[in-house]
């Protein structure tokens, strides 16, 4: 189901600072997280405009902009990812139960895109 959020982006390709821009997503099963098409990363590394990544409602950061996801993918990640953290949290709460799990966030987004297959 589409909703609006507010996603931190740069203006421009060249901009240091991000800003919240409005944006349309996707819910998903996790409360608190939904997934979208991103535009533009920053990142050579990126697939620009092909791009779909997990976004934190209430801050609008997205979770894996390291990560080139399908949205099939990306739906995965932020369903397994609602058992590790409360997505509900503002940014601060979030961020708090995230430290320390980088592994376990690459692993499920590991297992994420081999079960895509």
């Amino acid at each position: 189901m589409k909703t609006d959020l507010l996603l931190m982006l740069k203006p421009n390709y060249h901009a240091q600072n991000y800003e919240l821009t409005p944006w349309t997503g996707y819910t998903t099963d996790t409360p608190g997280l939904a997934v979208c098409k991103v535009p533009e990363c920053g990142d050579e590394v990126c697939v620009m405009g092909k791009k779909w990544e997990v976004v934190h409602v209430k801050s609008g950061y997205r979770i894996d902009w390291c990560y080139p996801l399908s949205k099939k993918v990306a739906m995965r990640v932020a369903n397994a990812l609602g058992k590790i953290v409360d997505w509900t949290q503002d940014k601060d709460g979030v961020f708090e139960q995230l430290r320390g799990k980088g592994r376990e966030v690459e692993e499920i987004v590991k297992r994420a895109k081999e079960d895509a297959r």
